[in-house]
């Protein structure tokens, strides 16, 4: 069944909700609650896009869960203070064995647990996008995950270059700086948050 279309709404607290559509099913991913899965067109394009690369690459990986985006609504969804506009998304990690409960609920990840390439490709795809109009804006990671991340990468000979324009690690966990940001309480799950839809002019995000 084809997305169903959602039209604009009201401004919220932050931006205006436009273009918005419900997240298709797919094969790459669960979605937890599909009635809290609307977002903007180029926030669903872009999160079906990464997933399905995933899947593609590591075609034994389990589905990732997909958590909140916003209602079909738009506005205050609880307990979020954003997820208000339909650029904002919650994604749980894949993981080298599908624990117990998952995608059900989202489930701490450790440099043990957690499937580390399947992850660092979800990363660096949406990191890869922040030059892009309507690409991501910052991913939100604990400081400890993201190190852990940084380290895979590092003996993976990725570029430092790369790595300083991805991660706020190894600087402080309030650096202005990275893709990946330090936000406490995103340990069991990343939330990407992406730029103003291209030609939105009302949105008040970086990029219009």
């Amino acid at each position: 069944m084809p997305p169903q279309e959602l039209p604009a709404v009201g401004r919220d607290i932050a931006d205006q909700y436009v273009r918005g559509m419900q997240l298709p099913d797919s094969r790459a991913y669960v979605r937890r609650r599909p009635y809290r899965a609307w977002g903007t067109s180029h926030l669903i394009a872009h999160v079906k896009r990464v997933a399905e690369a995933v899947r593609r690459r590591y075609p034994k990986v389990h589905k990732v869960a997909i958590g909140d985006i916003s209602s079909k609504e738009g506005g205050y969804l609880p307990p979020h203070h954003s997820h208000q506009s339909g650029r904002d998304i919650d994604i749980g990690f894949y993981f080298k064995k599908k624990p117990a409960g998952y995608p059900t609920a989202f489930i701490v990840g450790t440099e043990k647990n957690m499937d580390l390439a399947a992850n660092w490709l979800m990363l660096e795809r949406f990191c890869s996008t922040t030059r892009q109009r309507g690409g991501v804006e910052k991913i939100f990671l604990v400081h400890e995950l993201q190190k852990v991340f940084y380290d895979h990468a590092k003996k993976r000979k990725v570029s430092q270059r790369t790595l300083d324009q991805m991660f706020q690690y190894p600087r402080g966990r309030g650096a202005d700086h990275g893709c990946i940001r330090h936000e406490p309480g995103h340990d069991d799950h990343i939330h990407v948050r992406f730029k103003c839809p291209p030609g939105d002019g009302k949105c008040s995000g970086a990029d219009r």
